[in-house]
């Protein structure tokens, strides 16, 4: 089921904890203008909008985020490549301290260059990883199973290099 154009609505509390966590993490190069915010609505259905937030870096080779809530217990945290929603990742925590802690650090990571992108191949079954280098260990998360073809635009691909069992990793710049 794909999602439509919301309608927009006042925000629930814990959507307004998220946009003012990725409007402060981003002040910095929204102000420099090395990026765009922008607020776009979705829905499913019959069923109530939900907002998503979008950090757009000027620079095409940078790494785009767009954050939407999940009820308070989980953020859609999805990477744009090239322009485009790339892939799609959701972050849970038990507590929403937590949750926005995790969440501050993978902006942080997006905007200051330490996150890369790739697909791997564990027997026939590939996934797509993103990995957020944040203090501590790397903050790594996967979904699966995914198709090939649906994602080798992201990466720059030679003849064979499918064969290999992984396709990237692919790197993004800082956005400053």
């Amino acid at each position: 089921m794909s999602y439509s154009e919301g309608q927009e609505r006042p925000l629930e509390a814990d959507e307004q904890e998220l946009l003012e966590l990725l409007r402060a993490e981003a002040r910095e190069v929204l102000e420099a203008g090395a990026a765009t915010f922008e607020v776009t609505w979705h829905r499913f259905g019959d069923n109530l909008s939900w907002p998503q937030f979008e950090l757009r870096p000027r620079r095409s080779e940078c790494l785009g985020l767009a954050l939407a809530g999940g009820s308070g217990d989980w953020i859609d945290t999805t990477l744009i490549v090239d322009g485009e929603e790339a892939a799609n990742f959701e972050l849970w925590q038990p507590t929403g301290e937590e949750l926005l802690a995790a969440a501050r650090e993978r902006i942080r990571a997006v905007i200051g260059g330490r996150a890369e992108l790739k697909l791997t191949r564990h027997w026939r079954v590939w996934t797509i990883v993103a990995t957020f280098e944040v203090p501590g260990s790397p903050d790594k998360t996967s979904r699966g199973p995914c198709k090939p073809p649906e994602y080798r635009r992201l990466f720059p691909v030679q003849p064979g290099d499918e064969s290999s069992g992984l396709l990237g990793p692919r790197r993004f710049p800082p956005y400053m």
